[in-house]
């Protein structure tokens, strides 16, 4: 038993013969595997690897830090704002102008908005933009006396003042990304327990949370008028390497910040509670020349009602009726008026009244935020953290603060206005459904690969959707690519379909134009196999009959045909690889003057001055459909172009059953039409308004796309 405990407790054979005691973590004892290497001079490990245990001792560390400094971040907002009370700037500088119209990031507005709401209220703040000596972000007017004027205030507390979402938004972003990193990071599992693991993702992580605390600290300080000293949190995080040292610098900034965020509230306590002492000491001074100067009214009405009485008393009896009758006639008019006066001043609270904790020259969140720092005795723990955070979600909540407004790029309609739009949706379903089609629905999202690379330039007009468990996705640009996927997935043969359904373009509204982000598309497809040219003559046929029964006024449908105008570009010299760069400069020639679309082709394209000019002599030609397919085919300027004669047939046949429907009188021939999308490869189609003041651009268009469906 003796000898087998002894091999038992050998691990790797060693060469030692006496029994010793084994020494714990000796993890197998080591005859065969040489020790560890000491770690270098410099305290530095490797950049790319460490061991097991530094691993997980450096990035719980790490963690921790930045989850702490998630929490702080939270909260910051709240914090800072009471600075600003406290240096007196204009509340401006946090509009929604500033974070939504003119710089709409979505992390700046958030913050922007959390000042906002906690400044709502402020006279501290008002009094900036209300005449008087500027500064601040533009205003006037004498903030209390006690308070850092912007005068006062050094240009950089001053500028940490005024833009304080521009850094607390983004940081606050960047410590909520690094903690989602390392969560992961934390929670992934090792393949051997000796393995060194690669350490970058948690490194770049953990130095971007880094970056963003220093910067937090940097705002802190300076907003308390302290200058940043530099000490370790003003190392370039680039230059670290070592998750160790990035673990142990995240902690000092960390602790750093939250020390600083405590010295900056108590000096924003002492500021408001000097205030509020102030203000207090105002209302009773106030109070009390109120009260001498009614006990002087009371004694002096006293005097005069001695004089009254004795007039009275030599009145006869109808005079002094007379007499007493119009004393009390004023006596209750004097009294309501005293009634409607005390009324309103008790709902609107005097200048330095008692409501919202005796802070009511301050914004709506100084009291709950300054309560919830002295429940603590202003140390910012994490319960601290969540009850300013909750004061924020609060104001924001209660409809005051926040003005309701609609996402850019939409609309609400109201009642009579889904009145007009249903009884134009019922016209075009009849239409639709007496050329026999069916109707279908498909998701408002699809994945982003079955949307990305089928519509050109306007590709980057896609809305893509953030990750939800792994697939991406992207809200659908229009119906007909998500209908070439219903029909991939789903065998049905010969059909005509139609659909009506919303899609979504991360395009530059232009609401005169009536072009929005979010709008109805009315489809109406025809797939399988068919006589050649009739489903796109049937096509621009129910386009036709839809806008005719429609109440728009005059209307037209110009036409072309992709392939002609691709032999029109191979004609005149264009490389293959340009066609659809300057397929997209010719389209503009509706909006743009041909000088322009032009210089677009040269300038920005790269295309030779004489060869878009050769383009010119045909894209600058349009008219009647038989007339110019005459003259094209007359003139012979495509030679024996294979592309341009399949073309022109196509438009032959199909101005034939156009003219037999008796909607060939709508259409024009148009070589300028491109259409945008790069899914079409025959005939193109777009419809206008010729009718009214109002330029809508194109109401409609398509075309055929017969490679979309694999």
């Amino acid at each position: 038993k003796k000898k087998k405990k002894k091999k038992k407790g050998g691990g790797g054979g060693g060469g030692e013969k006496k029994k010793k005691k084994k020494k714990k973590g000796g993890g197998g004892g080591g005859g065969g595997k040489p020790p560890p290497p000491p770690p270098p001079k410099d305290g530095v490990h490797s950049a790319k690897a460490v061991p097991l245990v530094g691993r997980v001792v450096s990035l719980s560390l790490g963690s921790l830090a930045a989850v702490r400094s998630r929490t702080i971040a939270s909260a910051m907002d709240g914090l800072a704002s009471l600075s600003a009370e406290r240096i007196g700037v204009d509340a401006d500088c946090y509009s929604d102008v500033h974070f939504d119209a003119l710089r709409p990031h979505r992390s700046l507005m958030d913050s922007a908005s959390n000042v906002r709401a906690c400044l709502a209220g402020s006279r501290v703040a008002a009094k900036r933009g209300k005449g008087g000596k500027g500064g601040g972000g533009g205003g006037g007017g004498a903030p209390p006396s006690t308070a850092v004027t912007p005068e006062e205030a050094s240009p950089e507390t001053l500028r940490s003042v005024t833009t304080i979402p521009q850094y607390h938004g983004p940081s606050r972003d960047e410590i909520v990304r690094a903690c989602k990193t390392l969560e992961l990071e934390v929670n992934c599992s090792e393949p051997k327990i000796d393995s060194e693991l690669d350490m970058t993702v948690a490194s770049v992580a953990m130095a971007g949370c880094l970056n963003a605390s220093v910067t937090l600290l940097d705002g802190a300080r300076s907003r308390a008028g302290v200058a940043s000293a530099p000490d370790a949190e003003a190392t370039p995080t680039m230059k670290i390497r070592d998750l160790a040292t990035l673990a142990a610098a995240l902690s000092s900034s960390v602790s750093s910040l939250r020390s600083a965020l405590e010295s900056e509230a108590r000096l924003n306590a002492a500021f408001v509670t000097r205030e509020t002492a102030k203000a207090e000491r105002e209302r009773k001074r106030k109070e009390e020349e109120k009260a001498a100067r009614a006990a002087a009214a009371e004694e002096k009405r006293k005097v005069q009602d001695e004089a009254d009485a004795a007039k009275l008393a030599a009145m006869s009896e109808g005079q002094r009726k007379k007499v007493l009758k119009k004393r009390a006639e004023k006596e209750a008019k004097a009294k309501a008026k005293a009634a409607k006066k005390a009324g309103g001043g008790a709902s609107g609270g005097g200048e330095g009244g008692e409501g919202a904790g005796g802070y009511t020259h301050f914004g709506m969140g100084a009291a709950p935020i300054l309560a919830a720092l002295s429940a603590s005795s202003f140390s910012l723990t994490d319960e601290t953290c969540s009850a300013v955070s909750s004061v924020m979600e609060s104001l924001l909540s209660g409809g005051v603060q926040r003005k309701p407004k609609i996402p850019k790029g939409t609309r609400d309609y109201l009642p009579d206005q889904m009145m007009i739009r249903d009884r134009a949706f019922q016209i075009i379903r009849r239409v639709f459904k007496s050329h026999g089609a069916v109707e279908i629905d498909t998701p408002v999202f699809e994945l982003k690969d079955t949307l990305t690379g089928k519509y050109g330039e306007d590709s980057k007009l896609i809305y893509d959707l953030a990750d939800q468990g792994g697939e991406l996705l992207a809200l659908r640009y229009d119906l007909t690519v998500p209908f070439a996927r219903f029909l991939a997935l789903n065998a049905v043969g010969n059909v005509k379909r139609y659909h009506i359904g919303k899609v979504y373009r991360r395009d530059q509204p232009q609401l005169s134009r009536g072009r929005y982000r979010e709008f109805y598309q009315c489809d109406f497809d025809v797939a399988g196999t068919y006589g050649r040219m009739i489903p796109d003559a049937e096509c621009v046929g129910v386009a036709c009959s839809i806008l005719s029964a429609l109440p728009i006024g005059a209307f037209g449908i110009k036409l072309n045909h992709r392939r002609l105008l691709d032999a029109v570009l191979d004609v005149c010299g264009v490389p293959a690889e340009k066609f659809r760069t300057i397929c997209s400069a010719v389209d503009k020639l509706d909006k743009e003057p041909w000088e322009e679309v032009k210089r677009e082709m040269v300038e920005d394209k790269g295309l030779r001055g004489e060869v878009a000019d050769e383009i010119g002599e045909f894209v600058l030609r349009k008219g009647d459909p038989w007339t110019m397919h005459g003259n094209l085919v007359e003139s012979k300027k495509f030679g024996d172009h294979k592309g341009a004669a399949e073309a022109l047939e196509d438009l032959r046949i199909m101005f034939g059953y156009l003219e037999a429907m008796d909607q060939l009188k709508y259409v024009s021939f148009d070589l300028s039409l491109a259409r945008g999308l790069d899914y079409y490869t025959g005939v193109i189609y777009e419809a206008v308004c010729l009718s009214g003041n109002t330029q809508v651009g194109s109401i409609g268009g398509g075309g055929r796309n017969a490679n979309l469906v694999g």
